[in-house]
């Protein structure tokens, strides 16, 4: 079993992966009459066919502990996937390279620590573990663009050998 160690979510760690969504270092302007600050984020919110109905949801994550193996990832290869904390503290958000067929590369999987003030945008075809909330509960925004069949834009996949995250 391969071992995988996580670290703090940063913007430079996670670019291989996407983009991080918050507004801690950004510069903001101010909107609304003067009553807030607005943080514009590059996320990418790219997609192409089959995906090409915006869709919203709203998940809720039951906590889980670690260490936690990590025996599969999932992708949807036509367009990104988009998830902001709406209630949560710490979360853990797993993601992987890909193989030369196009498969999960389990040697290239890292293990981030994301704050509830941080948001997450898989880019396209990115492999990745579903979120995990690590400290109770967590309601979380979730954005792609759909296909028509589901199945046309999520693939899940097992990997060769597990790996266990570790704090």
């Amino acid at each position: 079993m391969t071992v995988a160690n996580v670290t703090p979510l940063t913007r430079a760690v996670f670019a291989p992966y996407g983009a991080v969504i918050e507004a801690a270092d950004t510069q903001g302007r101010m909107a609304n009459d003067g009553r807030a600050l607005r943080f514009d984020q590059n996320a990418g919110l790219a997609h192409r066919p089959p995906a090409r109905d915006p869709a919203l949801a709203l998940y809720r994550i039951e906590p889980s502990r670690l260490p936690l193996t990590v025996d599969y990832l999932e992708r949807h290869p036509a367009s990104c996937q988009l998830f902001v904390p709406m209630s949560a503290a710490r979360y853990l958000v797993v993601a992987a390279g890909p193989a030369a067929d196009g498969g999960p590369r389990s040697e290239t999987l890292r293990a981030f620590v994301a704050t509830s003030a941080q948001g997450i945008c898989y880019g396209p075809g990115v492999w990745h573990y579903p979120l995990v909330a690590l400290d109770r509960a967590a309601t979380f925004a979730m954005f792609l663009w759909q296909a028509p069949a589901a199945a046309d834009d999520c693939e899940v996949r097992r990997l060769d050998a597990s790996v266990e995250v570790r704090p």
